[in-house]
């Protein structure tokens, strides 16, 4: 039986296992760049926060209200997603002259979130956040009568409908709220659309009071986008390393 042994050079494998570690790390981050092409700069996304306090903003009774920020200059990767958060606090308009605005009607309000380039271009789009609040399960075209204000969030993750809040809190649709509806909620739209891309540009949150009776005002209001943690470089990285340690053990078992 003829046995044939190796010489091998440990310093010249090593050097091997490194350069196809990076190799792989590249390839994960997304290929190497071509011929006259920059390289693809890997950079941390940020949160991004928009907000207003302190406002007593009035929401006409039949009129609507805008506040929004425009963004630029945010680093934004193709692939990005946030999670969208929306907070705001509307109370009745007790400073009214008119003792027949002093007061507000929850189910008066339509709430919409809008990004695009503008407030009425092609790539606008938008989610309402709640649209008369209780109408599918009470007085339709109306909605709940409640009137000591709201000062809710609305997010996708939350685990019950603005629309139907009564049910939650006293169980039923037809007992009136007597203080500040407050609380986490799933807006009636999905905020998943405006979270994807590029966060730079026009966003725009309407108050909108659809329906004739009371006047509110808008006390304060907050946008919020979160990245979500995508498959990162971090992460591509230790796999390319875990893989690399592994070949690297199995060749020294040889």
């Amino acid at each position: 039986m003829n046995l044939k042994f190796e010489k091998r050079n440990p310093g010249k494998r090593d050097g091997r296992l490194l350069l196809e570690l990076l190799l792989g790390v590249v390839i994960l981050l997304g290929g190497l760049p071509r011929k006259g092409e920059a390289a693809v700069v890997i950079t941390p996304t940020q949160e991004v926060v928009m907000s207003g306090s302190g406002l007593n903003l009035v929401i006409a009774d039949g009129g609507a209200v805008t506040v929004g920020e425009t963004l630029s200059g945010y680093v934004h990767l193709p692939g990005n997603r946030y999670e969208i958060s929306v907070s705001f606090s509307i109370r009745p308009d007790v400073t009214q002259v008119d003792v027949n605005k002093r007061y507000m009607v929850s189910g008066d309000y339509r709430v919409f979130l809008r990004h695009g380039s503008g407030v009425m271009t092609p790539d606008t789009i938008g989610s309402y956040l709640l649209k008369n609040v209780g109408q599918e399960y009470v007085f339709p075209q109306l909605g709940y009568w409640d009137g000591a204000g709201m000062d809710v969030t609305l997010e996708d993750s939350a685990a019950h409908s603005i629309q139907g809040y009564r049910s939650v809190l006293v169980g039923d649709h037809m007992t009136e709220i007597t203080g500040v509806v407050g609380g986490t909620w799933r807006p009636l739209e999905a905020l998943g659309s405006l979270g994807v891309g590029d966060p730079n540009g026009v966003w725009g949150l309407v108050f909108d009071d659809g329906i004739l009776g009371g006047q509110a005002n808008l006390q304060s209001w907050s946008v919020s986008l979160k990245p979500v943690p995508e498959p990162s470089a971090a992460s591509c990285l230790v796999v390319a390393l875990g893989l690399g340690l592994r070949r690297r053990r199995e060749r020294n078992a040889v």
